[in-house]
């Protein structure tokens, strides 16, 4: 794979640090052009990583290094972070304005090529959504609310599927549940939930 980053601020932060900022940046930028709510909040646009996602489009940066890499930008202001699915593993991650002028033409529109890590089919942000389809999830640490299961959910009409989330994981840590497949097994959570919801309380 391909990456780019911007020479000013590779000699700034360092090599790796202005490799994952542009990155970053042209996601958000891109957030930003299609929209979303649940991408935009406290004011600013956000992108959803993990360390490990982040590492797999970064294969040169193992999860230790790239944490390695986040902390001074963390610290220093440059990218803040979010998490609001705070049973997940999973952080957004906003860049500092004064970085997103590497995603843009002279002309002030997202009009330059993106490091191919960070394409997707669909020109959006954190994780591949074709090889979330088919993510089998065996551990439930490993277990969150992926791009799959909100466009699940939209294609259903299901809706808070965040708190539908949060029960499922308090129910699986109360009663010692474990599955094969915990997005198989949250999303006969959520049916179930929803059937319920339609019949008068009472499980279809």
């Amino acid at each position: 794979m391909i990456h780019h980053f911007d020479p000013e601020v590779a000699a700034r932060l360092g090599i790796n640090q202005a490799i994952v900022l542009y990155n970053l940046s042209y996601l958000q930028t891109q957030r930003a052009l299609q929209g979303g709510d649940d991408y935009f909040f406290e004011g600013r646009w956000w992108v959803r990583h993990s360390y490990e996602s982040l590492s797999e489009w970064h294969k040169f940066l193992s999860v230790p290094q790239m944490k390695r890499v986040m902390k001074p930008l963390i610290e220093e202001g440059h990218v803040v972070t979010s998490n609001p699915e705070h049973f997940n593993r999973t952080t957004y991650w906003s860049v500092a304005p004064e970085f997103l002028h590497s995603t843009e033409s002279h002309d002030g529109k997202y009009g330059i090529v993106p490091s191919e890590s960070t394409e997707s089919y669909d020109v959006l942000h954190d994780n591949n959504i074709k090889t979330l389809y088919s993510k089998k999830v065996s551990r439930l640490e490993d277990f969150e609310v992926t791009d799959h299961l909100r466009e699940w959910a939209r294609t259903k009409d299901f809706k808070g599927l965040h708190a539908h989330a949060e029960m499922f994981v308090n129910y699986c840590l109360g009663n010692g549940k474990k599955y094969k497949d915990y997005n198989r097994a949250f999303m006969n959570w959520v049916i179930r939930g929803e059937g319920q919801k339609k019949n008068g309380g009472k499980w279809s």
